[in-house]
């Protein structure tokens, strides 16, 4: 399922930036964004899917999820990615502030 791989390569790609492996780190981002394509390519549901990810055990999940979800649900992401910058530490709040920068310079889309 599309969702789980989501996960798993999110999952993925922070245990490859702590051991600063970037080559896996590059290519768990490949991996997200083609699964990106695909749920685009869905009818119904599409990317929007990844909101079924919301309540996963994992913060990263989450944080990538809103990311993903961004240009689609602003409304509902930038407070999700606000709360999770302003409150949390690490690597998931730095993709949460890198998120957010971009998207209000509008250097993020799809």
């Amino acid at each position: 399922m599309l969702l789980d791989e989501f996960a798993h390569y999110v999952l993925r790609r922070y245990e490859a930036k702590d051991t600063h492996n970037n080559k896996i780190q590059k290519a768990c981002i490949e991996n997200l964004i083609r699964i990106r394509k695909e749920l685009d390519a869905l009818p119904l549901e599409g990317r929007t899917a990844l909101t079924k990810l919301f309540g996963h055990k994992e913060l990263g999940v989450r944080v990538m999820d809103a990311v993903y979800l961004l240009s689609t649900m602003p409304e509902k992401m930038i407070p999700m990615l606000q709360e999770i910058e302003e409150n949390c530490y690490g690597d998931e709040a730095i993709d949460a502030l890198t998120a957010l920068s971009m998207y209000k310079t509008g250097d993020i889309s799809g």
